[in-house]
């Protein structure tokens, strides 16, 4: 192996999931920095394939940069690229749901040939739909924070202006996930209840997919998922009504939030939907070969043709790699199979307070339950304040569980804020520290008007 190479950047946020469903983001990547007026100069993921576990870097700087352009762009142009982007991505993520369920159904049928063949077509579809919306991912963060300061600059009631700036009438896939399990549940005659459940694993047979996994829905599963929905209600806030009069930067960026929910929400799917397949074709590799899939998930997910062909030679190699990382470095994209990131900086806090972007307001008090993935849920607590890194599809089921939410990282239209919007309780996102300053059972504050979460025993 050549020197190893070493970059410098900001840590943004911790991931779980394996190698082989995290990597395709360097592929999305290259493709946005190939299609849009803007680009990510910088992104990289660190990988423990033992653990299934990494960490997010971006350069701050870069970010805030081309942000601004973005901002120049659409003073320039308005808001049509990104109302086209949400409009297609909606499109995409239907095309998609409909070939990945034709993809997976010809599977176990495919010569090795064809095998590798219709996963690298369904890749170039996977990845060519998904690379736009990743546009939400350069300017969210940056975005909710400097609307967040700029409206508290004058008012004291920035939360609920923001609340009111955030509304639109748009229901996510999640919403429409709930609403048919409830019809399931509600439903008594059995042979009419049987064929909601097929229609829903058909609709929906991605929403537990992940980066670490993506299990198949059986008719029980979705009963018992139907049969928890029916617990609890989720609605999005009533609209408020915005008093506040807004600069022009103020306006600008509420215009494009109103494009965000959707093309982020979207572009959750798309992924959970990718996801869910690429485990199914990386499952045929194991079922054929002699590598087990647990050591299968330590490739890139541009070694697939390699596990198909040459299962001994790839587990022997995949078996030592512990480490690896991704990085996109200007006009560089790297697979490395080491960790190639370290830390440019780590931010300090003593005083137990922290600050975010309000993403649900409210002001409540609670005991906090740090919960950085899946292995966590079974220890969360009804009425606990949950504290992660960010949250995903397969975490709404503790959210609707909790007192708040409070992530690490995101922005105004991330997972956890529209979950928390829908489900009427306070969020703060963006925190940064969150998961490092509270430990499980720290009594503390979440107060959407301040922006702060600190705690108080």
């Amino acid at each position: 192996m050549d020197e190893k190479r070493i970059f410098k950047a900001d840590k943004f946020s911790g991931l779980e999931g394996v190698n082989f469903a995290l990597s395709v983001v360097l592929e999305l990547i290259q493709r946005f920095n190939s299609l849009l007026p803007v680009k990510l100069h910088f992104y990289g993921l660190t990988f423990d394939l033992v653990k299934n576990q990494s960490v997010e870097y971006i350069k701050n700087d870069l970010y805030e940069a081309e942000t601004n352009k973005l901002l120049d762009y659409i003073k320039k142009n308005g808001t049509s690229l990104l109302r086209s982007i949400a409009s297609e991505t909606t499109k995409d993520a239907e095309v998609l749901r409909k070939l990945a369920l034709e993809e997976v159904k010809r599977i176990p049928k495919l010569s090795h040939f064809e095998l590798v063949n219709r996963y690298t077509f369904f890749m170039n579809e996977y990845a060519r739909r998904y690379a736009p919306p990743v546009i939400t991912f350069l300017y969210e963060t940056t975005l909710s924070e400097r609307l967040e300061v700029s409206i508290r600059q004058r008012y004291e009631n920035a939360s609920e202006i923001i609340s009111s700036l955030l509304y639109n009438e748009y229901k996510s896939f999640m919403i429409e996930s709930e609403s048919a399990l409830k019809k399931i549940y509600a439903v008594k005659n059995k042979a009419k209840q049987r064929s909601l459940i097929e229609h829903y694993k058909k609709q929906f047979f991605y929403i537990h997919s992940s980066y670490r996994a993506g299990p198949v829905l059986d008719s029980d599963m979705v009963f018992e998922m139907a049969e928890e929905a029916a617990k609890y209600d989720i609605n999005k806030n009533k609209r408020i009504k915005n008093t506040a009069t807004l600069t022009d930067e103020e306006k600008l960026i509420a215009s494009i939030f109103q494009f965000t929910e959707v093309i982020r929400d979207q572009r959750k799917k798309l992924n959970l939907i990718g996801s869910y397949a690429m485990f199914r074709f990386l499952e045929e590799v194991s079922r054929r070969g002699t590598i087990p899939i647990e050591i299968a998930g330590r490739a890139f997910w541009n070694e697939y043709a390699d596990l198909v062909f040459h299962p001994e030679e790839s587990s022997k190699i995949l078996e030592e790699r512990t480490h690896a990382s991704i990085v996109c470095d200007g006009a560089s994209y790297h697979y490395l199979p080491y960790n190639a990131i370290s830390s440019r900086s780590e931010i300090e806090n003593s005083d137990g307070v922290l600050r975010g972007s309000p993403a649900s307001k409210g002001k409540v008090s609670g005991h906090a339950r740090i919960v950085l993935g899946s292995e966590d849920f079974g220890k969360f607590q009804s009425g606990e304040i949950l504290i992660a890194t960010m949250t995903r599809p397969d975490f709404v089921t503790i959210m609707k569980k909790a007192r708040a939410v409070v992530t690490d990282e995101g922005g105004l239209t991330c997972h956890a804020a529209i979950v928390a919007r829908e489900l009427n309780i306070p969020c703060i996102v963006g925190t940064k520290l969150a998961t490092k300053v509270f430990k499980d059972g720290d009594l503390i504050e979440v107060d959407s008007e301040t922006a702060t979460v600190r705690k108080i025993l």
